[in-house]
């Protein structure tokens, strides 16, 4: 495996044309698969389509591996554009696998969608130059004033006793129909005044 990352960086540096850097790693890929295969012998057994274990036994999991993907680890040679390992894209997408292995407790397309808006609301903070962590912190305790400030107003409507202290988490005033729940967050936020905020990103000299 190091000989087939070594002709790549020579190829890459123009040491070796690119003709003969895939026909080196052709032929150690070839002497890879042959060794795979006799190290795969009463270890493994086909099921279908797709390997499987036929023994417990530490080398048994390496070969299912490289059986069912075989035909894959050999992509690279037929475009010189791929690279043979994809550390690259695996750097690139590092911070949202890191995040969803942390976060196993909430696996959903809505999740999913809650990831994915707070990693856009990161990465335009970052292309405008904005510090995220102090502009969330900020963001939030404002946002966090607002909400206990409402719910605080209206728990004094209703009880008609003054109240110190508020908490978003109040299942005895959920109701049959929860979407008008004046005590649910999207409805304790929806006269927060974002222009402000959004001023501070996109026009900072404001």
């Amino acid at each position: 495996m190091n000989s087939i990352f070594l002709f790549e960086a020579q190829k890459n540096e123009r040491l070796v044309s690119p003709e003969k850097a895939r026909l080196a790693q052709a032929k150690l890929m070839k002497c890879l698969d042959q060794m795979m295969m006799k190290a795969s012998e009463g270890l493994v057994r086909q099921k279908g389509s797709v390997w499987e274990k036929a023994k417990d036994h530490p080398a048994a999991k390496p070969c299912v591996y490289y059986l069912n993907a075989r035909e894959n680890f050999k992509t690279f040679l037929e475009n010189p554009e791929i690279p043979p390992c994809t550390n690259k894209v695996e750097r690139a997408i590092r911070g949202v696998t890191i995040l969803r292995k942390n976060s196993r407790h909430k696996h959903s397309p809505q999740y999913m969608e809650a990831m994915c808006i707070a990693l856009s609301i990161d990465a335009t903070l970052r292309e405008n130059g904005v510090d995220t962590f102090r502009w969330l912190q900020d963001y939030s305790q404002a946002l966090f004033k607002h909400i206990t400030a409402k719910g605080i107003t209206q728990l004094w409507k209703e009880t008609g006793c003054k109240q110190n202290k508020f908490s978003i988490r109040l299942p005895d005033k959920m109701g049959a129909d929860e979407t008008n729940n004046p005590y649910l967050p999207e409805n304790l936020t929806k006269d927060f005044d974002m222009k402000p905020w959004l001023d501070s990103i996109f026009n900072p000299s404001e």
